[in-house]
């Protein structure tokens, strides 16, 4: 093989065609190595797809957990200042709030339709339920502090006025990945909620079809990845059944620990139930724990 130049225009005629043999070798070794990459692109490329097409078959794939409550909120000297769990002494800088609708219910009942909202902490993953904004049934109770670990104050007040605070720690299930898996059906689609205009924090929530073991109904749910474990939220409705919250929000069953549904929507005889994250404000709401136990 020659490598064969040739002055752009000209006709090859054998007075200006150059033979070069070395470089003839050099250029085949160079169309040798480019030939072995190509090959080898083309196997990861098949591999790469290969994995989206698994992917888009329905099969679940569980996200790494690459939040941490470091990197999700720029710091906060005030919150620094005011946060001193230590002395009982609580400040929330956030309050999300949630819509909810049951058209099964008559329209004059309490849960048919309303907003309830929750304070939290974005640094910590404490959650603040108060009965102003919660909306939750039982009177006695005047706030629920809920902590990633567990661990759960409740703020009463009984009929003479005096204020008390009861303590409970639960442990924790292990997650069921397995269960994730078998009621949960990916739909590729994604979309934000909590973002305003006057409040520009948002969550991104995929779309899951979510089945049920003993019924072929079936409800549309938008889950969010979020820094801190919220198997303490979602048992509460166990922990204090007398609560009476105004959506049912048992999940820790199935969900990771690090999921947060956003939305969820089924119909039923052709009417639709469902809550949905209209808004992430800014707060500052103080919370004083020793003040109920003097």
């Amino acid at each position: 093989m020659h490598f064969i130049y040739a002055t752009l225009g000209d006709p090859p005629t054998r007075d200006n065609i150059i033979f070069y043999d070395f470089f003839a070798m050099r250029y085949a070794s160079f169309l040798l190595v480019g030939l072995l990459l190509c090959l080898a692109c083309r196997d990861e490329s098949s591999s790469t797809q290969k994995a989206l097409n698994d992917k888009k078959k329905g099969d679940v794939v569980i996200k790494e957990k690459a939040l941490s409550l470091k990197n999700w909120r720029e710091e906060d000297p005030y919150r620094n200042e005011n946060w001193q769990p230590e002395k009982g002494k609580y400040f929330f800088s956030e309050l999300w709030t949630f819509d909810y609708y049951n058209e099964l219910l008559a329209v004059d009942d309490v849960k048919a339709k309303g907003a309830f909202s929750i304070f939290l902490d974005p640094f910590s993953g404490t959650i603040l339920l108060d009965r102003n904004n919660t909306k939750y049934g039982d009177e006695m109770t005047e706030w629920i502090l809920v902590e990633p670990d567990g661990r759960y104050q409740f703020g009463t007040v009984d009929e003479h006025g005096k204020k008390q605070v009861s303590q409970l720690k639960v442990k924790l299930k292990d997650e069921d990945n397995e269960a994730f898996q078998k009621y949960f059906r990916p739909q590729n689609q994604q979309k934000s909620f909590g973002k305003t205009s006057y409040d520009p924090v948002e969550l991104v929530g995929e779309q899951y079809l979510m089945t049920f073991q003993k019924t072929s109904e079936t409800s549309t749910v938008y889950l969010a990845q979020v820094p801190f474990n919220t198997y303490p939220f979602y048992f509460l409705n166990q922990v204090r059944q007398e609560l009476f919250l105004p959506v049912d929000l048992d999940y820790s069953s199935v969900l990771p620990s690090d999921f947060l549904v956003v939305s969820e929507r089924y119909e039923r005889d052709g009417k639709a139930v469902g809550f949905v994250l209209k808004s992430i404000g800014g707060a500052s709401y103080f919370l004083d724990v020793e003040a109920y136990k003097k």
